[in-house]
């Protein structure tokens, strides 16, 4: 058994408790729950059990401040909570929570994210996007195959136009055109039509 020498207020809702032994964070709730006081007697057990609860509240907290900011992917919002030092069990802990509660939905974040990006991003460019942030394969290639057309020439050609608002058509070539939108992901027969279209128009 461990004595307890001291309860410092950290900020509200959370303490820091003092033993004759250890020192660790603790909710105003268990407090209250455990029956904690100055020199009162605390076994190593419920030690144990608080400091695992309290590591579970403030990851879900800090994961609840993340989510408010803008949605995340679970790999995202997974390597960010890693960075700030809580457990890999506090983590998957809290994501299950957070899932069953329905604060994270990545489908639909992957969705918005595809509607924000679609008008000038090839399928290519859009895939690498998604999953550089974090989508899940499977979710970027299903969202991605249902929402888009096949023919992205009229992308093509709106990302050379909003490229080259006042550009001589002298000074764009064929080779340089093509090769730039190969580098957005377009294809080659998306590409050529937008150039056709582009040069037509200029």
């Amino acid at each position: 058994m461990q004595k307890i020498k001291e309860i410092r207020q950290k900020k509200r809702g959370i303490y820091e408790l003092f033993t004759d032994e250890d020192a660790f964070l603790i909710s105003e709730s268990m407090l209250i729950d455990y029956h904690l006081y100055k020199d009162a007697l605390i076994s190593e057990e419920i030690i144990a059990e608080i400091k695992q609860k309290i590591e579970h509240e403030l990851c879900y907290q800090k994961a609840l401040q993340l989510l408010a900011r803008r949605d995340h992917f679970i790999s995202e919002l997974n390597y960010k909570l890693i960075q700030r030092s809580y457990l890999e069990t506090s983590i998957n802990t809290v994501i299950e929570r957070l899932k069953t509660e329905k604060l994270i939905n990545q489908r639909e974040f992957a969705r918005r994210l595809i509607v924000e990006k679609a008008d000038l991003y090839s399928r290519v460019k859009l895939r690498n996007y998604l999953l550089n942030k974090g989508c899940p394969k499977g979710i970027a290639d299903d969202l991605i195959a249902d929402i888009l057309i096949d023919d992205e020439s009229e992308k093509a050609y709106q990302y050379l136009s909003k490229k080259y608002k006042r550009i001589e058509i002298s000074q764009l070539k064929r080779d340089k055109a093509l090769r730039m939108l190969a580098n957005q992901g377009f294809s080659y027969k998306d590409a050529n039509k937008a150039y056709n279209k582009f040069t037509e128009n200029v």
